[in-house]
């Protein structure tokens, strides 16, 4: 199966078009999603991530940097997402690709501990979080 990404690059837009024409002259299936790193397109939610890109080198003198396409890198809704690939894809494909994608879920077994994942610093003092570091820092 052939995954459409829709990330927001520009990059990707040519890229995911000949993809797309590839797929269908192989009769390859297609499934869609969106690159996220952050639940909301909420300018709260970006600010966090582009902070937390900055914490994780430990470095005063590092900053991320922010592009206008990580504005992109949010959780969509179906509708967006049909949206966001209606400029390389037909809708005709962009429902098949979604069905698809649903199909693939149905088969997947995934069990994901939320607590596991990065920021994680080291030195903390007895009794502090990662998450009470990440406040004391910035949040």
């Amino acid at each position: 199966m052939v995954q459409k990404d829709e990330s927001g690059f520009e990059v990707e837009e040519e890229c995911m078009t000949e993809l797309v024409k590839i797929a269908k002259n192989t009769n390859i299936p297609m499934s869609v999603a969106n690159d996220s790193h952050v639940v909301r397109n909420l300018e709260d939610d970006f600010r966090a991530r582009f902070i937390i890109q900055s914490l994780r080198f430990a470095s005063d003198s590092y900053l991320a940097i922010q592009h206008e396409s990580d504005k992109e890198l949010y959780i969509k809704s179906e509708d967006e997402l049909r949206e966001a690939l209606s400029h390389v894809m037909s809708d005709e494909d962009i429902t098949v690709a979604i069905q698809n994608t649903y199909e693939l879920l149905e088969n997947c077994n995934l069990d994901y501990n939320f607590g596991t994942h990065y920021p994680k610093f080291q030195g903390l003092k007895n009794g502090e979080t990662s998450a009470d570091r990440l406040r004391k820092n910035g949040l």
